[in-house]
């Protein structure tokens, strides 16, 4: 399953891209690399996922990993809110 997930998001698809992302931000089946993960939530965030926009929008909120960047979390936010992402329209709700 991980071999065609890898295929599948080196061919483009942005849902194969966010498995991968999730892969590296956990590090699962992997060691974990933020920076890796991120590359691929953006390639995901790219072919319109909304959970990819999702996960990059709280990695900027919350600048643990990312140095907090209020922009870059409300253009995913809004991103991901705009694509249905019901987490994303509550948070652009409550807070924009």
């Amino acid at each position: 399953m991980k071999d065609r997930i890898y295929r599948d998001a080196n061919a483009g698809d942005p849902y194969a891209c966010l498995g991968v992302a999730y892969y590296y931000h956990t590090g699962k089946e992997q060691e974990q690399d933020i920076p890796t993960a991120i590359k691929w939530y953006e390639k995901a965030a790219e072919g319109k996922c909304p959970r990819a926009h999702w996960e990059l929008a709280k990695l900027y909120r919350d600048g643990e990993v990312v140095p907090r960047d209020l922009s870059h979390y409300v253009e995913h936010l809004r991103a991901s809110a705009e694509l249905g992402n019901s987490e994303a329209q509550l948070a652009f709700g409550l807070e924009c």
